[in-house]
């Protein structure tokens, strides 16, 4: 299941909402569906934000790959080459007032996800996110 969609603040949504009914779909509960749409939120919000930045225009396309074992969706855009996974993790321990700005998206992405993979691969930036299902179905 592949769908690409326009790379707008209002697509985020959209996105989300399709990412967590496949979730469902795989046998997630609503739990973990709602984790699927936290990771996602973060990573589309940041192609909508960052990728196409300038007012250059551009698509994401988010590939759902339901298994037996979960769920891995690809989310891929052809914008600016960024890894977010080479971004530190923000440091939780500082001070509000001393913490950089940014950073908190992926980190909590991550934490939610069993595995978060980046490549560039034909001129696009390529996320893969997975997660287990918690019990077998």
């Amino acid at each position: 299941m592949e769908k690409t969609w326009p790379a707008l603040t209002e697509s985020v949504s959209v996105i989300c909402q399709w990412v967590q009914e496949t979730a469902r779909g795989v046998g997630f509960s609503e739990k973990e569906a709602e984790r699927w749409v936290l990771a996602v939120e973060e990573v589309t919000s940041n192609i909508v934000h960052y990728a196409y930045g300038g007012g250059a225009t551009g698509t994401i396309t988010v590939e759902g790959l339901p298994s037996a074992s979960g769920l891995t969706v690809r989310i891929s855009d052809t914008g600016r080459p960024f890894n977010p996974l080479a971004a530190p993790d923000p440091n939780l321990d500082a001070p509000l007032a001393e913490r950089e700005i940014g950073g908190l998206g992926i980190y909590l992405a991550r934490k939610v996800m069993d595995r978060i993979d980046y490549e560039r691969e034909d001129g696009k930036n390529v996320l893969t996110l997975t997660k287990h299902l918690s019990a077998p179905r």
